[in-house]
């Protein structure tokens, strides 16, 4: 297998553990509003929203782990 044959493999695992985080998390945001129905809570909630856009923001900026794949080569 080739460089390039390598590459393309690692970038189908991150395809999969993608689709898989975010059919988990699509299934923990309809638990959440179930939750949130039986529960009389809001649907949205501006201060779990601010905390949210914080930490993606802080994300982004550290460039998470996409800085540490490019210092490794």
């Amino acid at each position: 297998m080739n460089q390039l044959e390598v590459l393309r493999e690692s970038l189908g695992q991150c395809d999969e553990i993608i689709l898989d985080a975010l059919l988990m998390r699509n299934r923990i945001v309809e638990d959440i509003m179930v939750y949130k129905e039986a529960n009389n809570v809001p649907i949205l909630q501006p201060e779990q929203e601010a905390k949210q856009k914080e930490w993606l923001e802080r994300r982004m900026r550290s460039g998470g782990c996409f800085r540490e794949h490019h210092k490794k080569q």
